[in-house]
């Protein structure tokens, strides 16, 4: 039986659904149902001591899935990172990529900073279109999910009460000094 995300709220800002998927390893998230595409993802997984095999499966999986743009968080996310842009430049080099995929790492950001950049920065508005040309996904990025693989790295409490209520959550946030 697919694991599947659970739906926690509504971004009427970004007018985007926001899911929550938590599973224990990567071969459990290929077998994960995701949202529609195209998403936007926050992969938080302390993915440093996994093989690129494994990690490949998670990858692939949300590339393969429609993910639009991916942010990693955890120790190793800017090796995972770096594998999604290797897989992208992979795809793209018998064919014209499919769609371009925005992906950013967030090694010392803190929770909250991962967060408010999640939900508040990676809108289709938020890609320097001039650097990159049009989005070519044909709809907007409607749904955004967490994903955590392994050691959860948010308490599902906080972060199920962020993702119910994005809006407070961005009001009450605090640039860092």
């Amino acid at each position: 039986m697919a694991k599947r995300p659970e739906q926690i709220g509504f971004d009427p800002e970004r007018e985007r659904t926001l899911w929550h998927l938590r599973v224990g390893s990567a071969a459990e998230l290929s077998s994960a149902e995701l949202p529609p595409k195209p998403f936007v993802c926050l992969l938080a997984w302390n993915a440093a001591a996994e093989s690129i095999a494994t990690t490949d499966i998670a990858v692939v999986r949300l590339l393969d899935a429609g993910c639009a743009y991916v942010c990693t968080y955890g120790t190793g996310c800017e090796r995972v990172h770096d594998l999604f842009d290797e897989e992208l430049v992979m795809r793209s080099i018998d064919r014209p990529p499919q769609h371009f995929v925005n992906t950013t790492w967030h090694t010392d950001d803190t929770r909250d900073q991962v967060l408010h950049f999640f939900l508040r920065d990676t809108g289709e508005s938020d890609v320097d279109v001039a650097k990159y040309g049009d989005l070519p996904w044909g709809s907007n990025w409607r749904h955004a999910i967490v994903v955590e693989i392994g050691t959860p790295l948010f308490s599902p409490e906080w972060l199920h009460e962020v993702l119910r209520d994005p809006v407070r959550f961005a009001a009450e946030y605090e640039e860092p000094a």
